[in-house]
This record gives C-alpha cells, structure tokens and sequence, in this order.
C-alpha cells in the first residue's frame, strides 16, 4: 500500500484518538464512574425518543427529495440502514449503502437518490449557517464559526445561481466518465432543485430541526442541571460542524470534541461532566446500529456490493449512446 493511501486512512483513526486523549488525558475515572449514577433517566428515554423521531422525519423528507415513488417505510429504512453503516462502516459509506438500497427498494435511479443526499445537506448546512451566525453574532465569540457559515451560504448561493441558469446537456457527452456523471448528476439536481419535492423537503425541514432541538437539549439535560438557549445553538452547531472532520465510524473523538465544547460554553467544568460525552454518543451509537440493523442486516453484509460499481460504470455508456 502507498504512504499517501495509508495515511489517509489512518489519518481519522489519529485524530480520533486525539481528541479522545486531550479530553480524557487528566479525566479522574474514579468520579466518571460515580457519576453514571447522575443520570437522568426521564430525559434519557426523552431523548431516545426524539432521537428516532429525528431519524424518521429525516427519512421522509429524503424520500420525498429523491421522489421515492412507492412510498410506505422504505426512505426511513433507508435511513437507518445508512447510519448503522456509517456507524460500523469505514469512509462512513453509510450514503453509498442508504442510495442503494433505495435503487434496489424504491425504484430510485442513482442520479435522484444522490441528487436527494445532496440536497438535505445542503438544506442542512443552510439551517446550521444560519444558527452558526445567530449564535456567533449574539455571543460574540467563535467568530472563526461565522466566516465558515458565511462561506458556507455564498457556496449554496453560488451553486443555486449556477444550476438556475444551467441549460439541458446534449445527450452525447465527451469528457471520460467523471465528467459524463457530473453532468448527469448537475441535471438531475436541476430538477430536483426547481421543483415541488424542494419546497416539500424545505416545510419538512421545520419539524425535522424542532425534533433536533428536542433531542439535542434532552441529551444535555441528562447530566446538567441547566441548559441555556444560547449553549443549546451553539452546542448544537458545534455539534453537527464536528461531523465534517475526518474520523473513525461513528464520529468518535469529533463527536465528543464538541459536546465538550458545548459544556464549557455553558459556563460548567468539563471535569464535572466528563461523562456526558460518552454517555451521549454510546447512546445514540447503540439505538442508531440496533435499529439500522434490525432493518438491514443481511442487506449490509450480505449484498454483493460489486453491483454498484457495475451499475455506476453502465452509465458511461448510457451517457455516451
């Protein structure tokens, strides 16, 4: 294996690894044990709860993105399925699985089912753009948070204006494969984009971050005695920034990072509450692999992913006829 190759998947392993040890380098793990007594279990049932709301609110509003025909459960299958792989699975190809089990499933072409992927993150990352600058404006701190989501919306702006004005492609394209599958996913995104399913996945958006908000303060109330509006934002933007840093499955390390950041911006001792972190993302890991597995156990691990590269290179040829 190549030294390029293998540092590239050893790099989210280390970063892992190294916010786990500048969190935990000094942690009296006599006190963290005792304080697993502490949990609430009111806000702990709340906050599975809501935590699998999120998860099938998510699923619809993708479903309805991708134009999943047949409708019924598939999409929020689909979307359990996609965080039990990203959570078990390396490269966090959880997407790649949740696409294909929606083209094996749902009818779903690759090109819609990437193209409604790509369009809840970018919804997303508008929502989080807007709290990121909410939050920095009103608390005057991690301003480093607000040149990010100003970025952040001038790229959506820009892609937006981009796809406006983008004409249809030829049926005959040059350019090698990359190229003839960018076009097609820029078209399919078009369509998708200036549509009905956008403005449909936009008012699912509403209950999708309210169910968010719900199960990220619950989370918070299992240990702390308080949680201001303020330190929920930002611990919540903190949060879902976290997910874009390179990581072990699961988002170990990353994930704790920011709900350690997020005590501290609420005025705690990050001492005090060392096992909030830990506690949190074990039990989101647990529910969101128990649950994904149920539904897609024998579909991870038994499917013969050699189809998908199969189908993904026909479209060459598609392309090109």
């Amino acid at each position: 294996m190549k030294p390029i190759r293998l540092l590239r998947r050893l790099l989210p392993y280390v970063l892992s690894l190294a916010f786990l040890v500048i969190l935990y380098a000094r942690t009296d793990w006599t006190s963290f044990l005792d304080s697993l007594g502490e949990i609430d279990l009111y806000w702990l049932g709340a906050m599975i709860i809501t935590s699998l709301a999120v998860s099938v609110l998510r699923g619809i509003r993708w479903g309805v993105l991708c134009r999943w025909e047949h409708g019924g459960a598939g999409p929020v299958k689909a979307l359990f399925i996609s965080r039990a792989g990203n959570n078990l699975l390396p490269l966090r190809i959880g997407d790649l699985v949740r696409i294909q089990y929606a083209k094996d499933r749902g009818g779903v072409s690759y090109g819609a089912g990437t193209s409604g992927v790509f369009l809840e993150l970018v919804i997303d990352l508008g929502v989080l753009s807007v709290l990121g600058l909410v939050f920095c404006f009103t608390t005057g701190t991690f301003l480093v948070i607000a040149v990010i989501a100003l970025c952040i919306m001038a790229m959506l702006g820009a892609g937006l204006f981009y796809l406006h004005g983008r004409k249809d492609t030829p049926g005959k394209v040059g350019g090698g494969l990359f190229s003839a599958l960018m076009l097609r996913f820029a078209d399919r995104l078009r369509g998708l984009t200036f549509s009905r399913s956008l403005v449909h996945g936009l008012l699912l958006t509403i209950p999708v971050w309210a169910a968010t908000l719900l199960s990220t303060y619950a989370g918070f109330r299992l240990f702390l005695p308080h949680v201001s509006l303020i330190g929920l934002f930002g611990g919540l933007v903190l949060i879902f920034f976290s997910a874009t840093i390179p990581s072990a499955p699961g988002f170990i390390g990353t994930y704790h990072a920011a709900v350690g950041a997020a005590i501290i911006m609420m005025g705690y001792q990050f001492a005090e509450y060392a096992a909030l972190p830990v506690v949190l993302h074990m039990t989101q890991y647990l529910v969101q692999t128990v649950v994904g597995l149920m539904f897609g156990f024998g579909y991870i691990f038994r499917n013969d992913w050699s189809r998908t590269r199969e189908a993904i290179l026909s479209l060459r040829t598609q392309t090109r006829t």
